[in-house]
């Protein structure tokens, strides 16, 4: 929490819109799982984007996410490669799934 407290402030001092935190190893790592479940970092975030690598992943992902009372806004990563992937996971989670350009324009 102190790191995630440090780098926002450090954004907010410099003035920034918005700020893009990539919490990078799996929901099921404990350091990233308890960080998922405290509300002094989850209350700070407006949005969240999941990435995967396949519709399993979504599924298990998104499901896991939303039992932590987090509901992402997109789906991304290599899934998005995919048009079937993409296919897949959306019908099976609800969840738009965006590509590497959409994202951009985004």
């Amino acid at each position: 929490m102190s790191l995630a407290d440090m780098l926002i402030g450090h954004a907010a001092a410099a003035g920034v819109d918005w700020v893009v935190i990539e919490i990078a190893d799996g929901l099921l790592q404990k350091e990233t799982a308890s960080l998922l479940q405290c509300p002094a970092f989850t209350s700070r975030v407006d949005n969240w984007l999941f990435a995967t690598r396949e519709p399993m992943g979504a599924v298990g992902g998104i499901s896991l996410l939303r039992r932590w009372g987090i509901e992402p806004v997109a789906i991304s990563g290599l899934i998005s490669m995919s048009p079937l992937g993409i296919l897949e996971a959306e019908a099976a989670t609800g969840v738009r799934c965006i590509t590497a350009k959409e994202f951009a324009a985004w």
